[in-house]
């Protein structure tokens, strides 16, 4: 993996982030596969290996900018939204980021979130996504209402980084990496990619028991019919054609 440098305008913005994420960059494309990459248009990540070619999380064109552009009256009674409570405007730490979709969706609906995605890639590509939306007017105010964060979620949250901060949690949501399909149709290239960059997602019921143990209530994003993540039942759920979402009360109240 390294960065790739193509075009003199990106060199400093290639040398800064090659020396925060420990990643040698270089100027020749022969013989690598896999490499981070500045372009007029972001940052992306091309992976020759998995021939899905690249993955540039844009928060301000496509189906998701069209999402947030035409939310009406009734967007908080979306799945989603009625999963989080966003009514209230509830302080949520999206335990496992990916590709920031859902975690910017409720920040545009008025939540406070905190992303926290341990893929030094990952963060990467969403770091220059939030500083492109950042940059236009449409999707400025959305980007004040998120925090990203570079750590592994479970060492953080079971840590006392967000009281040490003077930050309440009063949502943590968590969309683990799906089970393996039993159809064959093919993964779509970005969730590839993720699988690739961050594995299975196999302790993923250990963050959900810390996480149970942080916040007023935890929310499971998974496939309609899949298993539940942990044993414990659900205190509710919101379903909606494909998605469920396990809805747990916390032991901690407010």
């Amino acid at each position: 993996m390294i960065f790739l440098c193509q075009h003199n305008q990106f060199i400093q913005q290639t040398k800064r982030l090659s020396e925060q994420l420990n990643i040698p960059w270089s100027d020749q494309i022969t013989g690598h596969s896999c490499f981070l990459s500045f372009t007029e248009t972001g940052l992306s990540y091309c992976d020759n290996e998995l021939d899905c070619g690249n993955l540039l999380i844009d928060f301000n064109h496509g189906k998701l900018a069209h999402r947030i552009q035409n939310q009406h009256d009734n967007h908080h009674k979306q799945p989603l939204a009625k999963a989080i409570g966003t009514k209230k405007r509830p302080i949520v730490v999206d335990a496992t980021g990916g590709l920031g979709k859902d975690a910017f969706i409720l920040a545009s609906l008025g939540c406070q979130v905190t992303i926290i995605e341990r893929s030094p890639i990952l963060y990467a590509l969403l770091f220059d996504a939030l500083k492109r939306a950042q940059q236009d007017l449409s999707t400025e105010s959305i980007v004040k209402n998120i925090q990203l964060i570079n750590a592994d979620s479970k060492q953080l949250i079971a840590s006392d980084f967000f009281l040490l901060n003077n930050q309440a949690i009063d949502v943590i949501y968590m969309d683990p990496m799906y089970p393996k399909r039993n159809k064959s149709a093919k993964v779509k290239k970005e969730m590839q990619i993720i699988q690739k960059l961050v594995g299975k997602d196999e302790d993923s019921a250990d963050l959900f028991e810390i996480c149970l143990n942080i916040a007023t209530k935890v929310v499971v994003k998974r496939p309609k019919t899949a298993q539940p993540i942990t044993q414990k039942k659900a205190d509710y759920n919101v379903v909606n054609k494909n998605t469920r979402y396990d809805v747990y009360l916390g032991t901690v109240r407010t």
